[in-house]
């Protein structure tokens, strides 16, 4: 086992590099939420071995105590110390490289007699504050998703600013966790965002770029129903970051009214009025539960002989959905085609295209629901 002073930029710190046990390795909520590719990384780590070694802090009992309300306060989790294990009278605690420690249990699970330890840096005397501080530094070199960077350092710049007890500026804060400023600033105000909004990022539904430009909504006073109104628009035009910015800056400078042609005209203030909140939540629910249907399509969990699950409720629905499109809205859309702006949206989602393929289909499905019978 090898001993020297470590500086990183957060401090000095005694630290040690040697192997540790699997089954010692206390594992706190981390920056990452997401892991990919594990198996693809214990491959690897099997033909290669590991290359950067993970990173462990030794707490006393009182220093973790500390660590774990913090994390507890950054993460909205309520961990424990009574669930901790000990090693040698200290309390190990994972601070970087959860991918490399889940990829080496795998490894563990397949070859247990042969995968048990994983190297490690060992930390000692390190403040919680500068072990978070060092997870957000290391997680610029591989970083994790973009939503979940943002809530990390939304809930870790609230962490330091009750502990320190005093508001703390973003260029302040942005050095600390070794960020450029402009980039934390974003990430705070996507955290402003509405759950939904923020979750539609998770379900990839729309990008962390354009939830950011959605922000901008929210500073400038806006609804969350219209917030929710431009982030369906996004869905459904399949917006790119650049062309969505125009169209939110055109918005906001009072040059473009509205979003939806279906949005409600109030003849007392000769404006029209936001959709309906329901309206919204329910457009939102039927994309939503049409985009799993065809993740269960693409993943050969629908339409095969071997698949699990039945046909007869997406079919239904998409039945229903060319019923009403046939007798309902082309009939609209009809009307108001040489529109500019139905115009624009028609060609972006290739409407057109959309239509023949839909007629198509609505006769099969006909043919298909007399085979049901």
């Amino acid at each position: 086992m090898s001993k020297k002073m470590h500086s990183n930029g957060l401090g000095r710190y005694q630290t040690s590099s040697k192997k540790i046990s699997l089954e010692v390795i206390n594992v706190l909520p981390q920056m990452r939420r997401s892991f990919y590719n594990i198996n693809d990384l214990a491959d690897n780590i099997y033909e290669h071995g590991i290359i950067n070694h993970i990173s462990v802090a030794f707490f006393t009992k009182d220093e973790c105590l500390r660590h774990i309300k913090n994390i507890n306060k950054v993460f909205e989790e309520h961990s424990s110390i009574r669930d901790f294990r000990t090693y040698y009278g200290y309390y190990p605690v994972l601070i970087a490289g959860e991918r490399r420690l889940r990829a080496v249990k795998e490894l563990h699970s397949l070859y247990p007699d042969q995968v048990k330890r994983i190297p490690a840096t060992i930390y000692h005397h390190i403040t919680s504050e500068d072990a978070v501080n060092l997870q957000a530094s290391e997680n610029t070199y591989v970083p994790p998703p973009p939503d979940e960077e943002a809530e990390f350092y939304n809930n870790y710049y609230k962490l330091l600013q009750i502990t320190l007890g005093k508001e703390i500026s973003i260029a302040a804060f942005a050095r600390k966790v070794g960020r450029n400023p402009a980039t934390v600033s974003k990430a705070l105000k996507f955290c402003t965002l509405p759950e939904g909004i923020r979750k539609m990022v998770r379900d990839k539904m729309i990008s962390y770029g354009i939830a950011c430009e959605l922000a901008r909504l929210k500073e400038a006073g806006k609804t969350d129903e219209v917030i929710i109104e431009w982030a369906l628009r996004a869905v459904l035009i399949k917006a790119k970051v650049d062309d969505f910015r125009a169209g939110l800056k055109r918005y906001l400078n009072d040059k473009q009214i509205g979003m939806f042609a279906e949005t409600e005209f109030d003849e007392a203030s000769g404006r029209r009025k936001v959709m309906n909140y329901e309206m919204v939540q329910a457009f939102y629910a039927q994309t939503k539960y049409m985009n799993k249907v065809i993740r269960l399509f693409n993943e050969d969990l629908l339409g095969g002989k071997e698949s699990p699950f039945s046909l007869r409720g997406p079919f239904n629905a998409y039945k229903h959905l060319l019923e009403l499109m046939e007798e309902s809205i082309l009939p609209h859309l009809e009307k108001i085609q040489n529109d500019p702006y139905v115009k624009s949206i028609m060609r972006r989602v290739k409407c057109v295209d959309m239509v023949e393929r839909s007629e198509k289909m609505f006769k099969k499905s006909k043919e298909f629901e007399l085979l049901e019978k």
